[in-house]
């Protein structure tokens, strides 16, 4: 990697001996890794690269950075960026796609956050110290993964837990970052039989606000709060059965620029799994799952920051119920996998008005209407392995039900209903509609030699409207000055239509994936402004609207792993996206800029390991930043940057390590391009990430 490739301003603000510090760590690491090479033995992992489409990482590594939720953690991981809001709440982003083009799943249970603005997504509620491992694919790789899903999913595994002979096994850990003075301490303990198992967890975090580049402090704080218990069985190697409850809540989270905090926003998951391998026959397996995620959210302007002359409150919830029943064949040399699953939404948010603190009880809009969304499908997915060629087919059909149970009622200051906003910029109110969506993928696999793995694929995924898209009702026309934010009943489903190909290298000591995609989106659910546009029948950049329109999204991923000797290995990476406005010939609003890591593993006699990290991202450039033009989604065209973190981590004794770890060491200030938005007048909010801070971390396994 030549360091002069990456721009010179994202090194402007470093200092030249900074520069040298940080190239120079990495070149004497490669030289003495080089070294060394003829006089150990090469390290294999046991875990090798898949491809830069389907990676996998594992939460127990994950000291050194203290993350706030899983949002923040999965950011963390190549190939995927997000966008901050504050301190807790970071919305994950693949392939330039989030929020409901990404299916996220919490041991194979969905749920979707309680926040019309987006402070709790459905990351936010990952408690990531619970999880044994991270599974996340890129794109559309199979038709297994639920509805939609085009930009990716992200699955948060629990495997069964082995007892290893052992009455108890657990973990402890406990971090402490320096910046926000976020300090938190969580654990799990099981115990049981070789056939059944109990296990409990728990988590306690608290942060402060934290402290930017320029030593300027950002509204972030937080507490929260994660428990729950679980009961299982293994009586025998294939079958596993269990029932798990949990518990997650986040208090007095603050958000710069929101408009309004969060004092209060929890969620209960309950969850039965069972699956069971089945002996002869053409079935060889089913897994059976069912949940149900219940949230409560609450954001207000006033009990948390000082109030104003109009105090508002919004309560609401989003309750989700569901199952996925999954069958595993053998049909000669065909292995043929199937899915039935349900899943129901119903989401209700309901913003109150008063003038002080004892009266906000004024019914002003019905954000959410009380909106349901039922989606019943069924999938196949057939493979046919060669000795060197693999084909994988699939087909999959989503069926909806969409109603609003209260699009009707009237708000006490604007006589104005839910309907009433929607036919104002639309035409039309809303009303149960059903919608069927069609999709299907087609991959093949090529072994050539005993090193390179050749990948391509076809695929169409189709994407239904969330509740937000179709029926928001953020009615802000008789507040003054400040815009609306209205969702659209009649939107479209967004239709995808994508090319991947793929190559992966993998020797003993060197692995490299590269992989490549094009995406052409038929009916792309743009969040636009309302400028008169095709659909809109208002002309006054006054609202946020959500129009079709045409759209494609190409990029690359490139991830690498060099391993030099048996105590140094080096790892580089980057991913890039680029979004078209095909409609109006114009940049796709809210496109991550190119980005990337450069880092490196080095460990002495298993027992210190240092870990060299270069985070950097170039200027995005291509901007969607004016309303009476475009969306206006873009704060800005955003500066690149150049970040060096450095952790130590200690093996003070058998199962006890210690990790130190200085992140953002030269202080830049710097923000992530992706922004978020104000509810409360629907600007767009960039926040700059935390300057400098140190983390000290304990781990102790039993």
């Amino acid at each position: 990697m030549a360091f002069n490739t990456l721009p010179y301003s994202s090194f402007k603000g470093v200092g030249m001996k900074a520069n040298v510090l940080i190239i120079s760590l990495f070149v004497i690491s490669s030289i003495l890794a080089q070294e060394s090479a003829d006089k150990a033995p090469i390290i294999v992992q046991e875990k090798r690269l898949m491809s830069p489409a389907e990676s996998m990482a594992f939460p127990e590594k994950a000291q050194g950075k203290n993350y706030s939720d899983g949002g923040d953690f999965l950011r963390s991981l190549p190939g995927v960026t997000g966008s901050r809001f504050g301190g807790h709440g970071v919305e994950p982003v693949i392939r330039g796609q989030s929020q409901d083009q990404l299916n996220v799943t919490l041991d194979d249970a969905f749920i979707f956050g309680g926040c019309p603005n987006r402070m709790d997504p459905p990351s936010a509620y990952a408690n990531v110290s619970r999880f044994d491992e991270v599974i996340i694919t890129k794109g559309y790789q199979s038709v297994l993964n639920g509805p939609g899903a085009s930009g990716g999913s992200v699955k948060f595994k629990k495997s069964p837990p082995r007892l290893e002979g052992k009455k108890v096994k657990g973990l402890f850990e406990t971090q402490y970052d320096s910046n926000s003075n976020q300090s938190d301490i969580k654990g799990h303990l099981t115990t049981g039989s070789s056939q059944y198992y109990l296990s409990a967890n728990g988590s306690h975090r608290y942060a402060n606000n934290y402290d930017d580049g320029d030593g300027l402090e950002v509204r972030s704080s937080f507490e929260e709060n994660s428990y729950g218990l679980t009961v299982g069985a293994t009586p025998n190697n294939g079958d596993h059965y269990k029932l798990s409850v949990q518990k997650h809540e986040v208090l007095n989270a603050l958000f710069p620029g929101a408009g309004m905090d969060s004092p209060f926003s929890e969620t209960t998951n309950i969850s039965l799994h069972g699956s069971h391998r089945w002996s002869g026959g053409a079935l060889k397996k089913t897994v059976v799952n069912v949940y149900s995620a219940q949230v409560d959210h609450q954001m207000d302007n006033y009990s948390l920051r000082p109030p104003g002359t109009s105090l508002r409150r919004v309560d609401s919830t989003s309750d989700t119920v569901g199952f996925k029943v999954k069958n595993d064949l053998s049909l000669g040399g065909l292995v043929l996998e199937n899915t039935l699953e349900y899943r129901e939404n119903e989401r209700d948010a309901a913003r109150y008005q008063g003038s002080n603190a004892t009266n906000v009880s004024t019914l002003q809009s019905s954000m959410w209407p009380g909106i349901t969304i039922a989606q019943y499908g069924v999938a196949f997915e057939g493979t046919k392995k060669g000795d060197k060629t693999k084909f994988v087919t699939g087909i999959r059909a989503d069926f909806y039900e969409i109603d609003y149970a209260k699009a009707d009622i009237t708000s006490t200051l604007t006589n104005r209903s839910a309907n009433d906003l929607y036919r104002q910029f639309y035409g039309y109110g809303s009303q149960s509609k059903d919608e069927t969506n069609i999709g299907g993928l087609l991959r093949i696999e090529q072994k050539v030699g005993e090193s390179v793995i050749l990948k391509a694929g076809i695929s169409r995924s189709v994407r239904s409207a969330d509740a937000t898209e179709r029926g928001l009702a953020n009615d802000m026309v008789m507040m003054g000055n400040n815009r609306s934010w209205v969702g659209n009943p009649n939107i479209e489903p967004e239709k995808h239509h994508q090319l991947d190909i793929a190559a992966t290298y993998q020797k003993s000591h060197f692995d490299m994936g590269l992989s490549l995609y094009y995406n052409k989106v038929s009916d792309y659910i743009l969040r636009d402004s309302a400028r008169g546009q095709a659909g809109i029948l208002i002309n006054s950049n006054a609202a946020d609207v959500y129009t079709n329109i045409d759209a494609y999204l190409a990029g690359a991923e490139f991830e690498s792993r060099y391993v030099a000797s048996s105590w140094a290995q080096l790892y580089f990476n980057f991913f890039y996206t680029y979004g078209k406005n095909e409609t109006y010939d114009m940049p796709l609003a809210q496109i991550p800029a190119l980005q990337g890591t450069l880092s490196g593993d080095l460990n002495y006699a298993d027992v210190v390991t240092l870990t060299p990290e270069l985070e950097w991202a170039f200027k995005q450039t291509r901007v969607d930043s004016n309303a009476a033009l475009g969306s206006g989604r873009d704060v800005r065209a955003t500066p690149g940057y150049s970040i060096f973190n450095l952790k130590v981590a200690y093996e003070v004794m058998k199962k006890l390590k210690l990790t130190l770890a200085a992140n953002n060491i030269f202080d830049r200030k710097y923000a992530n391009h992706l922004n978020r938005s104000n509810i409360s007048d629907a600007t767009e909010v960039q926040v700059f990430e935390p300057g400098r801070f140190f983390v000290a971390g304990l781990n102790y396994q039993l």
